[in-house]
């Protein structure tokens, strides 16, 4: 699902080959979906909420006239929870039908983005010019953080923390500070780790997580695409759509394989990735000859002496090892002697534009890219 500020919501059943126009002309900032897609929730900045239980065929206006700048809901659509900027955090535990406005959090503030554990207990919220916020009884209570990713906003100037995004359990989340830098927590935001690693700071404006949290996406405006494997431990840089973008919001499926990204007064992208697992007990895996699928492919017994000579490369420790580049080591299956580098293509990526803004074309402009 996406939504286009000044114009319709877009909803896509086959994973944004092709796009239906629902709703009508609003100023869209924010939009959630349940886990089966079923059961969505709409923000429109300066007007109401909006809800769908059939995937967007009707919709219902429901809570308050309010500047709504970002939702979030549970997996099963029942739980949700919305921010008004300049205004409250609201919550809902009815699909919608009806919302509870926080007062505990005190004075209104500049909510800009709010994330969702699976079973709608544990939330996270984001203060544009301030700090990061807590829930884990399903925005009951609050807890601000006070201590990290503050600092690192108001130092950035003009910047400020531009969204935030959580794994299904909540237990594994991320911010990222618009003039600033990525920031990981992996106790459901007790404690925060700011990453560097990436170099400079950067214009981050949207970050999305897979459901375990290992997966990791994040926008940069006016630059490049960036994912992580390891819950934000390492990050990749892709420059492979040709040029920069104005990147300003991205999503992730369950598995972080399937990508959905959106171009300030652009298009939408969507990106498959085809991981090739990584290689245990003797079981080493390669992409098929066209790079669309990853096959696991059995080391043959044939293949290794166990002589005890580490040096010809046969021992069974030799087993299919991950080395770089994103190749395995296997022995030579003939000789049984020696290293043959056996490539896995660990990306097959497809990268559809679909609509432009206000002008919406369906067409669609597909390339593969390996990594």
């Amino acid at each position: 699902m996406a939504a286009a500020l000044e114009g319709n919501l877009w909803t896509s059943t086959d994973s944004g080959g092709s796009w239906t126009s629902v709703g009508s002309t609003k100023k869209w900032y924010s939009v959630a979906s349940s886990a089966d897609g079923t059961k969505l929730v709409a923000g429109n900045y300066g007007g109401n909420l909006w809800t769908s239980a059939d995937s967007g065929g009707a919709w219902t206006s429901v809570g308050s006239t309010q500047p709504w700048r970002s939702v979030a809901s549970s997996a099963d659509g029942m739980n949700l929870v919305a921010a008004a900027y300049k205004g409250k955090l609201w919550t809902s535990d009815d699909y919608g039908a009806s919302w509870t406005e926080d007062n505990s959090v005190g004075s209104t503030q500049k909510w800009y983005s709010v994330a969702s554990s699976a079973d709608g207990t544990k939330l996270v919220a984001a203060v544009y010019d301030g700090n990061l916020w807590t829930s884990t009884d399903s925005g009951g209570s609050w807890t601000e953080d006070t201590t990290s990713v503050r600092i690192d906003a108001i130092n950035s100037g003009y910047g400020g923390i531009g969204s935030v995004a959580s794994s299904a359990d909540g237990t594994k989340l991320v911010a990222a500070v618009n003039n600033g830098n990525l920031w990981i927590s992996a106790d459901s935001g007790s404690s925060w780790t700011e990453d560097t690693s990436v170099g400079s700071t950067k214009s981050w404006t949207s970050v999305a997580s897979s459901d375990d949290g290992t997966k990791l996406v994040a926008a940069v405006y006016d630059g490049n695409l960036w994912t992580s494997t390891d819950s934000g431990g390492s990050w990749t840089e892709y420059t492979s759509v040709e040029s920069t973008q104005k990147w300003k919001s991205v999503a992730s499926s369950a598995n972080g394989t399937k990508l959905v990204a959106a171009v300030y007064f652009g298009n939408l992208w969507t990106i498959e990735l085809k991981f090739c697992p990584i290689v245990a007990d003797g079981t080493c895996d390669t992409c098929s000859d066209d790079q669309t699928t990853c096959t696991a492919v059995t080391c043959a017994a044939n293949k290794f002496n166990n002589n005890g000579n580490a040096a010809d490369g046969c021992e069974s420790a030799f087993d299919c090892e991950v080395v770089a580049d994103s190749s395995a080591r296997t022995c030579n299956a003939t000789a049984a002697v020696g290293i043959q580098t056996v490539t896995c293509n660990t990306g097959f990526v497809s990268f559809c534009c679909c609509c432009y803004f206000l002008y919406c074309k369906i067409y669609f402009y597909c390339k593969r890219i390996l990594f």
